[in-house]
């Protein structure tokens, strides 16, 4: 006997437990899924978000209770490990602060209502230096001054350091958010050899104990970059990425395959906002579960979502950038609603820290996903894309799961570890 937990998009979002008989003695052919928990793929080390000025404002209109809740939620339903915050203002800021100091103090007090009940692990994120550093002398766009390397170097150790003398560590520092956009709202442009240069002669001799990753931009030449980043140092850890262009689950495969000591994180991920329109809530809580099922298949980390919580609009945004978010505040804005995005991330949270095992699957349209990870129990985790109920035939060591899955739907079976 074995717990089964199913979300489906045929009735309301739910999770139901029921039992499923696993036969012993079989002789299977058709619709196989193998699982094998004695083959260790790599650490999955969970789920994560970040703590944005949105957020921060969103989560200031709920009341004690309710925030407790909502943090519950995250860190404790998601099992949530890490959470991102931004040094400095980003789009989904309510308007541009051209120094971190600014909202330094909220995103403190929120921090530290989260670590006195959760352990987590916070990486840190710039998406542009203030004006006076750069060339354009905006926070939007343009490019580090050479000449202030140095003062941006102590800028950003200089936050590290603020939180540490706030009691909230800082364990990773990501250089900048997509170092090869320049957008309209914060950012800044890097080349590769600036970044470098930065990083190396700069930053890190100034740093102590906290670890960098490196990147933290899309996925389609990640492997090419991370060489070219790269110089053998203790302070890099890993390299980050970003979902928007595509998959580029290879990129994922090679980086672990030539590069094993490196972390993973994937470090952003968002949908964009649409109105309550329940089939495409729900295609893009299948996107995100089609992410991380294949990012973790070919050697993911660490995921992390974008921004908490926002408003009913997706919001707010000071470039009207709007986009989902697992848990929403209500139209009144006096309570919060989980998503389905949620439930669909909840399939991937109730493991926590595991391991992640092989898995196969006959499946030849790409319309199931299939992962495993592992604790003191096996968590099996198969999404069903397609508009067809699909036969299951789970195969895992002598034992055999025989089942269907509804079409659209998700369903993760745990079982005592064996």
């Amino acid at each position: 006997m074995i717990k089964k937990i199913v979300t489906d998009i045929r009735k309301k979002m739910f999770f139901k437990e029921l039992c499923v008989d696993l036969a012993i003695d079989y002789i299977e052919e058709n619709n196989i899924i193998n699982i094998y928990p004695e083959i260790i793929c790599q650490d999955w080390l969970g789920l994560g978000g970040a703590l944005t000025g949105s957020t921060v404002y969103n989560f200031n209109k709920l009341n004690n209770e309710q925030r407790d809740a909502l943090l519950h939620n995250y860190f404790n339903e998601l099992n949530y490990s890490y959470l991102r915050i931004p040094v400095g203002s980003t789009d989904f800021s309510l308007k541009s602060e051209d120094d971190y100091t600014f909202s330094f103090g909220e995103n403190v007090k929120i921090i530290k209502q989260i670590i006195a009940k959760y352990s987590i692990e916070i990486i840190a994120t710039p998406w542009s230096p203030p004006s006076k550093f750069k060339d354009n002398n905006s926070l939007y766009g343009g490019k580090l001054l050479r000449n202030k390397y140095d003062d941006y170097a102590n800028y950003l150790c200089n936050c590290i350091k603020d939180y540490n003398f706030s009691d909230v560590i800082i364990n990773y520092l990501s250089v900048q958010n997509e170092p090869l956009a320049n957008q309209v709202w914060e950012s800044c442009y890097f080349e590769i050899q600036e970044y470098k240069e930065f990083i190396y002669k700069f930053l890190i001799p100034k740093l102590n104990y906290t670890k960098l990753i490196l990147w933290d931009h899309n996925k389609e030449n990640l492997y090419n970059v991370f060489n070219e980043l790269y110089e053998k140092n203790s302070a890099i850890v890993g390299i980050g990425f970003h979902w928007y262009t595509g998959g580029f689950y290879n990129e994922l495969k090679l980086l672990k395959e030539n590069y094993p000591n490196m972390l993973l994180f994937e470090t952003e991920m968002c949908c964009g906002f649409s109105k309550y329109n329940r089939i495409k809530w729900i295609i893009d809580a299948e996107n995100y579960l089609n992410e991380i099922i294949k990012g973790i298949n070919n050697g993911l980390n660490v995921f992390l979502d974008w921004n908490m919580l926002l408003n009913y609009k997706g919001g707010p945004n000071h470039k009207r950038n709007y986009c989902k978010s697992p848990i929403i505040l209500n139209k009144k804005e006096n309570d919060f609603i989980k998503t389905p995005i949620f439930y669909y991330l909840k399939h991937i949270g109730i493991a926590g820290k595991a391991k992640v095992i092989y898995n196969s699957t006959y499946d030849r349209n790409d319309e199931l996903q299939v992962v495993g990870l592992k604790n003191d129990k096996v968590y099996i985790t198969i999404l069903n894309k397609s508009n067809k109920i699909k036969d299951l035939n789970i195969k895992i060591k002598n034992q055999l799961i025989r089942d269907k899955i509804n079409k659209r739907s998700i369903i993760t079976y745990v079982l005592d570890y064996c």
